[in-house]
């Protein structure tokens, strides 16, 4: 499922979006927009990271989005902690000087055909990235190699357990880099916030649900977002145009996201609508 569409244009909501136009006054199109903010932050909130493991972490709307942060931190380190291997720099010279950079390995079961090659290779700096790169998978982790074990393992698998040696500082240098970018699968959502028309939907504050660190990179998370909001038969879609975002989210995932958005949906309309018909007897 390439750059994933998720739609409102639910029959029960354009129904009661009538409904509250009138009873308030309010248009079904800016009714159906407030609903495509909403289907958005529960969109990101959805999106990996995510997780309630840290406690007192919430953020100023309530949320433990917080600990969100620090789970996609620790997936983080846990992927770099699998590529690569740290060594002083005294022992990596006489590496270098006995054997050179890199050297292969064949792998496979003792006395089978080898499956194939494994790689051990002293890495500069600015390798770090492009060996990180290549054995990232379809949703930009790494998988979790079994090293030590010949049973199981696949082709495609021993890329994971080539052995990448570096320095503590090159570790810690390059993790302060990537960690920066943690938050950006779910701002391909939260992207979609800032293409809205929202001037007459009555939210004070746009952003309300959507962290900081997701907010960071709203300005190059792709997306989009196609508003037929005063067509006969409204409806808007939202796509995050992240490469991986199919791939860090199941169908079910999209389909709890716009199920969660309906019932909050439907349940503020309904207050609202209550409280203008009550104020209305008073």
């Amino acid at each position: 499922m390439a750059s994933p569409k998720v739609q409102i244009d639910n029959v029960q909501l354009l129904k009661k979006m009538k409904r509250l136009e009138e009873v308030t006054g309010k248009e079904v199109a800016s009714s159906l927009r407030r609903g495509g903010r909403l289907l958005a932050v529960n969109l990101a909130y959805n999106t990996p990271p995510f997780g309630r493991s840290v406690k007192d972490t919430k953020n100023a709307e309530g949320d433990n989005q917080a600990s969100s942060l620090h789970m996609g931190e620790n997936a983080l380190m846990r992927d770099l902690w699998r590529l690569f291997y740290v060594m002083g720099i005294g022992r990596i010279r006489e590496i270098i000087d006995f054997q050179g950079r890199e050297t292969t390995m064949k792998y496979g079961h003792k006395g089978a055909q080898p499956l194939g090659d494994v790689t051990e290779k002293i890495l500069t700096r600015g390798g770090m990235r492009s060996w990180h790169e290549a054995r990232r998978g379809a949703n930009g982790r790494v998988s979790k190699a079994r090293h030590g074990v010949t049973t199981g393992h696949r082709i495609k698998d021993l890329q994971n357990l080539d052995k990448g040696i570096v320095t503590q500082e090159y570790l810690e240098s390059y993790y302060k880099e990537r960690v920066k970018m943690v938050g950006l699968s779910k701002a391909g959502w939260a992207a979609c916030i800032a293409k809205m028309d929202l001037t007459e939907s009555g939210v004070k504050n746009i952003w309300a649900g959507i962290p900081a660190w997701v907010k960071r990179h709203i300005s190059k998370a792709p997306s989009a977002v196609s508003d037929r909001a005063t067509a006969m038969l409204p409806q808007i879609k939202l796509t995050s145009k992240i490469p991986w975002a199919d791939k860090v989210m199941s169908e079910s995932d999209y389909r709890e996201a716009l199920r969660i958005t309906r019932e909050k949906f439907l349940a503020s309309m309904d207050k609202e609508i209550r409280a203008t018909l009550k104020k209305a007897v008073e």
